[in-house]
């Protein structure tokens, strides 16, 4: 008698799948009666997997069927830095979260440690933030990635090109009167 399954690989949906199962021996055999099925039968998670199929009454032996669950893409928005910051002595967050329909986005600033939070920061400077996503057991993994995040001075020094152009360290303003306003 031979066994022989009629798709092994599947990507995860989320819903139990369960590989089909054919044995035969010329004709096709019938499960109880002349064989019996066990082992990984039915499974949601991604993995892989083995079926156990025992002859049963007039057939003997055993064969061993390996069957996978891929690890499904996660579609994801993609986390943004923030616009202007400027240093207020408050801590500010320095994105905009991303989101996943899979798996868990994690953030770090600088040289940190990965949470779930979003990072944030009090002091004028320039922030790496790194973010990944944990596929965890069911979706593939997003390495590593990461962008700048400046939070400017609330003490700008103006040039005369820098006013002459209205521009400058990625500040910009409008002269109104003998002022400026921050835009």
């Amino acid at each position: 008698a031979s066994a022989t399954i009629t798709e092994a690989i599947f990507g995860y949906t989320g819903d139990p799948i369960a590989p089909i199962i054919t044995v035969s021996f010329g004709n096709a055999l019938e499960e109880g009666t002349d064989y019996i099925i066990s082992g990984d039968i039915e499974k949601t998670d991604a993995g892989t997997y083995t079926l156990t199929v025992e002859g049963k009454g007039n057939f003997g032996g055993t064969a061993y069927i390996e069957w996978t669950i891929k690890k499904a893409y996660p579609e994801v928005t993609l986390p943004e830095p923030k616009g202007t910051l400027i240093a207020n002595g408050s801590p500010q967050e320095l994105i905009t979260a991303g989101s996943t329909t899979g798996g868990t986005i994690m953030y770090k600033l600088d040289d940190g440690e990965y949470s779930t939070e979003i990072p944030t920061a009090t002091e004028a400077g320039t922030y790496t933030v790194c973010y990944k996503i944990d596929g965890g057991t069911n979706y593939v993994s997003v390495a590593e990635t990461f962008f700048e995040v400046t939070i400017f001075g609330n003490e700008i020094t103006l040039t005369d090109e820098m006013i002459e152009n209205g521009t400058g360290e990625g500040v910009f303003w409008e002269r109104d009167a003998s002022y400026f306003i921050l835009k």
